[in-house]
């Protein structure tokens, strides 16, 4: 074993001061040891973030979707469950009837600001069944844009806004959702569908950031920011009111404060409703017609009104519409009535008092057939 030698400085320096001496040799192996701690983590740290690329092919997430797989994003396996959650379209056949109110809205306003500032953002409130999403995919049809529903219902949390993770052959990858293409590609309409069924407010603060100035967000998972591209139409349908499950009643202030339109649909007048119903059942019987929209029409009012307990359960456009397709498919039976109408009125606790005021209406116009 060598000896380490010592000159006449240092062991004076010792003889001097031995506690000082022995605590500067510590300090100085010490600062040693910490620096090499710090050298090993570094390269640990690179060889970990290399494999975990490699492995999970993130470096192709950072490149921007080509163009030509925006339009029809090409469909594998790992994208059918979030497929679930998007509806795309070519809207080439519309059965819509239209009034001089929702021409001007679409025409003059939606229409002029989504080419003019690249992105326009409406709101269409409404009891159910009064046509707001088919109105969006008239606006769709009307201006031959691409058409994507996200079914808001199914958005659980805010990532799946933007894709989906999926594990296969023990690897784990991202991938986009259809919305995403839609924004980053442009030119379309995209309807965020029932969006107060979200299952709580704070899923819609992605969308903050991409509805104003910036127009963009960074979503993590992918490694990038996801831009808006031009000239986009959207669409937010909101069922307001207590008898809705989700949000109801309101919007984050912060969202609706981002919104340029708003439009509240109501029922049709009698006529116009007859119009939207012979445009869907084209057999219908006039008479036959002329009974169900009067009898849909005193339901509503009484449900307006708090009447006859009416509250929760109304009669739609869309019942009108069942109803209808019902009498042609049994040659104007009644008792089709039963289970196009009556039903959806009958309580499984047995309060029936808005069966009795329906089923009572129908029965005066149109006879006992329906018992």
């Amino acid at each position: 074993m060598s000896e380490q030698k010592i000159d006449q400085a240092e062991a004076l320096k010792i003889l001097n001061n031995p506690v000082k001496y022995i605590t500067e040799l510590k300090e100085k192996h010490q600062e040693e040891i910490e620096q090499l701690r710090k050298k090993i983590e570094q390269e640990i740290r690179e060889a970990v973030e290399k494999e975990f690329q490699e492995k999970f092919s993130l470096h192709e997430k950072d490149t921007p979707i080509p163009q030509n797989q925006l339009n029809e994003p090409k469909k594998t396996e790992s994208e059918s469950e979030s497929e679930t959650f998007f509806f795309q379209e070519k809207i080439s056949k519309l059965n819509f009837v239209s009034n001089q109110d929702i021409e001007m809205l679409f025409s003059e306003l939606i229409e002029k600001q989504r080419r003019d500032n690249g992105f326009v953002l409406t709101m269409v409130r409404g009891l159910h069944g009064t046509g707001k999403t088919l109105s969006c995919q008239y606006y769709a049809f009307k201006n031959n844009l691409p058409f994507l529903r996200v079914d808001c219902s199914t958005i659980r949390d805010a990532e799946k806004w933007f894709g989906e993770r999926h594990l296969k052959d023990g690897q784990t990858s991202f991938t986009p959702s259809v919305l995403v293409n839609f924004l980053e590609k442009g030119n379309c309409t995209i309807v965020l569908d029932e969006i107060n069924r979200v299952q709580d407010i704070s899923i819609l603060n992605p969308l903050l950031p991409l509805f104003d100035f910036s127009g963009k967000v960074h979503v993590a998972p992918l490694r990038r920011d996801v831009k808006m591209g031009k000239n986009i139409a959207v669409f937010m349908t909101l069922n307001e009111g207590s008898s809705y499950t989700g949000v109801t009643d309101y919007l984050d202030s912060a969202l609706a404060d981002r919104v340029n339109y708003s439009v509240m649909f109501d029922y049709p007048t009698p006529e116009k409703e007859k119009d939207i119903v012979k445009a869907e059942v084209p057999g219908i019987d006039e008479k036959m017609l002329d009974i169900l929209v009067e009898v849909a029409n005193a339901v509503r009012n009484n449900a307006k009104e708090n009447k006859f307990g009416i509250r929760k359960t109304t009669w739609s456009i869309r019942n009108t519409i069942n109803a209808a397709r019902g009498l042609v498919y049994t040659g104007n039976n009644p008792q089709s009535l039963k289970y196009t109408i009556l039903n959806f009125f009958k309580k499984v606790d047995g309060s029936n008092e808005d069966l009795q005021v329906v089923s009572g209406a129908l029965l005066g116009k149109i006879g006992e057939g329906i018992k």
